[in-house]
């Protein structure tokens, strides 16, 4: 019988955790879930917990490939040392890199953390974090270009999120185009009260703003050794280019004569 009591009694302990009455309503609404997740875990599949990791800009950007690269092993874009392992980023000379996390249900959020300069030196990069709301619009929590005399931009915001809504955390290279130690930690936590028991089992990547036509879509990109059309965000084509003989040269010589300068030209503008 004791047995039976303490049962009943942890029953209701549990129920209690879960569920809240409203007062005078005879109904009751879900009590809030608090998680917390950490920018810096080393991730090797996209959507897990969230995490998205792209290249581009905050406005339009593709999502990484996970695997071998020229400096290691992690997410990569493609342009050379254009990539990213946890809360570490190295942009591409022409392309900045994303680490975008999507929240799957409504709630608050509170970032807490910082974005990182990793060295003094180089020509400065440009960092900043943005909220993206569901329906497309994009709010600018902290935007900065440092040239390396600052390091350190810490940020720490609660903010309301519907689901779909997505946090971006960027850099990019600097004024000359050159990423050459532009190293950019982004050690955040993300403490997220989810209230609205809104959430289903759906892909969350149905909210990402890659693959969009814009800054990002219809251009042909030239690495070192290969060359990639991109048409609307999507890597449709990934030609590499022969390294020896006269057919090769010629084959090489066409890529090489695209134009980088519309690269530029598309790239989002600076504040």
């Amino acid at each position: 019988m004791k047995k039976l009591i303490t049962s009943i009694f942890a029953a209701a302990v549990c129920a209690s955790a879960f569920c809240i009455p409203v007062s005078g309503s005879g109904q009751t609404v879900k009590a809030a879930a608090e998680q917390s997740y950490s920018t810096g875990v080393n991730i090797s599949a996209q959507g897990e917990n969230g995490f998205y990791y792209a290249w581009g800009t905050p406005e339009n950007y593709v999502l990484m490939e996970y695997g071998a690269h020229n400096s290691g092993y992690g997410w990569h874009g493609l342009e050379l040392y254009c990539n990213i392992t946890g809360s570490s980023l190295h942009p591409g000379n022409f392309w900045g890199v994303l680490v975008i996390w999507v929240a799957g249900e409504s709630g608050t959020v509170m970032l807490s953390g910082e974005m990182q300069k990793g060295s003094t030196n180089g020509d400065g990069v440009n960092l900043g974090v943005f909220h993206q709301h569901r329906d497309g619009e994009l709010e600018t929590l902290m935007e900065q270009f440092s040239d390396g005399t600052v390091l350190s931009y810490p940020l720490n915001r609660e903010i309301e999120v519907t689901k779909g809504d997505s946090f971006v955390f960027w850099c990019d290279s600097g004024k000359a185009k050159d990423n050459d130690s532009d190293s950019v930690g982004c050690p955040f936590t993300i403490t997220y009260t989810r209230t609205e028991g809104d959430r289903t089992d759906e892909d969350l990547s149905v909210y990402l703003h890659a693959g969009r036509a814009g800054n990002v879509g219809g251009f042909q990109h030239i690495e070192q050794d290969f060359a990639a059309e991109i048409l609307d965000g999507t890597l449709t084509e990934k030609t590499v280019l022969e390294e020896s003989g006269c057919a090769s040269s010629a084959s090489a010589a066409i890529f090489v004569a695209v134009p980088i300068l519309p690269l530029l030209l598309m790239r989002r503008k600076k504040k």
